[in-house]
């Protein structure tokens, strides 16, 4: 698979893989939830293309004028599932403090930061670089249980971190390697 100049390799799937038993958990459970996994796909292919349409969008737009433009999108795209699974609006309970402050984090910090950094990744270091660093997440995940939550961390756990390590180390070499071979 090839999308310009970045090349999906043996080295960079094998570093995917490494990832992925992390994900698993040591439960790698083979059962299909129809429903479940055409949504997984669909998240996938998703973000896949809107990968793709935001890196070619950024040489026209600035990253703030698109990330602007994807929340107003996704808003209005949104406005229909009111009408079809219509909610009681509680007043009240949306200007209690934790209510508003829970809010402002999502909308602020978990959405619009995360989509603009996201999205200047992508066009500083490319698409599948980008997407490399994305498998960090269950490792972030790990460390943020064992300090806020206090979950213990397992054996499995330890290991699943190295695996991701390594897993992105290869795929990072990788692309390193090529790129300079090109």
């Amino acid at each position: 698979m090839i999308y310009k100049n970045e090349k999906l390799t043996a080295n960079l799937v094998k570093g995917l893989l490494l990832v992925l038993l992390v994900v698993y958990n040591g439960r790698f459970i083979l059962k299909i939830n129809f429903l479940g996994d055409l949504l997984t796909f669909m998240t996938v292919l998703s973000w896949s293309f809107y990968s793709l349409i935001l890196n070619t969008l950024e040489k026209k737009y600035p990253i703030l004028y698109i990330t602007r433009k994807v929340f107003f999108y996704g808003i209005i795209t949104l406005i229909p599932f009111i009408f079809i699974n219509p909610f009681k609006f509680q007043k009240d309970i949306l200007i209690t403090s934790i209510i508003m402050t829970n809010l402002v984090f999502l909308g602020i910090v978990a959405f619009m930061i995360c989509f603009f950094t996201w999205n200047m990744s992508i066009k500083k270091l490319g698409i599948i670089r980008t997407t490399n660093y994305i498998y960090v997440v269950p490792l972030v995940t790990i460390l943020t249980s064992l300090i806020i939550l206090k979950e213990n961390i397992t054996i499995i756990s330890i290991i699943g971190a190295i695996f991701i390590l390594f897993g992105v180390y290869v795929s990072e070499n990788d692309i390193k390697i090529k790129r300079n071979r090109n």
